[in-house]
């Protein structure tokens, strides 16, 4: 009983073990095609480095980077153009048999920050102007001189007027539109404006004779280089994987529950390998496809091994014990994830 019960474990997890994801990307227009860049990155540092290592996770530290640096940027079409060259020079880089390093850290622009009002300076008030008290005349003077002296003349001041506030700099007030606009005619040193033969005579423009506004030509975007040895081997090596489930399939001994899961296993593989190929190969000219070689159909050998397990589920339906019940409950996880494989590879 025991025994059985680690069999079935150790199967369930076999077949059931999922890539460890990578980290999500912000939601912007382009998030589907870098969210399965990033997703294959994931997976090929997978099967580039089955034992946890330095190497793999120094590949999945640089990857979560370079991703928290694009959630953090303003997801324009130009950062996207350059966090898909970074995840297509990532993804070579991760490929087995790869010497390439990891680039490095991606460069987006900044976001724009709009700089903050500042406050109006308080304008000081003005100071009254008061005239300085007459100085005392002596006894002897002050006898001999009217008592009633005529008013001294007073030097007029000017009015003084408070200073202008000045606005506040914001970004809005530095734009070309906020400057003031001049309402003046800009007619009025025309000779001829009230002139109704010069009127007549001006020719009409027609909609047609308009300078139409032509949109701008972006330039092409740079074709990154392609391996295309290494393609055309990882084809060879996809086509030899699927030929061995096959002779494997072919045998005239019924597989078990558990002989049936190390194959699903393998197939699981090869349709990651499957998916990272196309997106390769959909990209190359007609020459370059001739030289990589024909990429195999998976569907047959997908229906293959789905045909076996339900024969087994068949073989089984009225088996009792232990070992039977086991087999039965691997053999509906192996039918699910056949669908599974099966939907990716559409």
């Amino acid at each position: 009983m025991r025994s059985v019960n680690l069999l079935l474990l150790l199967a369930l997890s076999a077949v059931m073990g999922a890539w460890a994801p990578a980290p999500a990307l912000a939601q912007s227009p382009q998030r589907s095609v870098l969210q399965q860049l990033a997703g294959d990155i994931s997976a090929q540092l997978d099967l580039r480095y089955p034992t946890s290592g330095g190497e793999k996770q120094a590949g999945r530290d640089r990857l979560a980077e370079a991703i928290d640096l694009w959630n953090a940027s303003p997801k324009s079409d130009a950062d996207a153009q350059v966090m898909e060259r970074w995840l297509l020079d990532a993804l070579r880089a991760s490929m087995a048999g790869s010497k390439k390093p990891m680039p490095a850290p991606p460069e987006f622009s900044q976001k724009q920050i709009a700089a903050a009002p500042l406050a109006p300076e308080p304008i000081a008030e003005p100071t009254p102007i008061t005239e300085p008290a007459p100085a005392p005349m002596p006894r002897s003077v002050a006898s001999q001189v009217d008592p009633t002296p005529a008013p001294a003349p007073v030097t007029p001041q000017p009015a003084l007027r408070p200073a202008r506030p000045e606005l506040p700099v914001v970004a809005s007030n530095e734009h070309p539109a906020a400057a003031r606009i001049n309402w003046s005619d800009p007619f009025r040193d025309d000779p001829f404006r009230d002139d109704p033969v010069a009127v007549a005579s001006a020719p009409i423009e027609r909609p047609a004779q308009r300078q139409t506004r032509l949109k701008p030509e972006l330039p092409p975007r740079p074709r990154g280089s392609v391996d295309l040895r290494e393609l055309s081997a990882r084809v060879r090596g996809l086509s030899q994987g699927l030929a061995a489930i096959d002779a494997r399939l072919s045998d005239q001994r019924p597989p078990s529950a558990f002989e049936l899961a190390g194959l699903v296993r393998d197939l699981e593989q090869l349709s990651s390998e499957d998916r990272f190929l196309r997106l390769y190969l959909n990209g190359l000219t007609t020459s370059e496809a001739r030289e990589v070689g024909h990429r195999p159909d998976m569907r047959q050998t997908i229906d293959r091994l789905g045909d076996r397990v339900k024969q087994r589920q068949a073989d089984l339906a009225e088996a009792q014990g232990e070992q039977s019940l086991a087999e039965r409950d691997i053999l509906t996880a192996l039918a699910v994830k056949l669908d599974e494989i099966q939907n990716a590879g559409r």
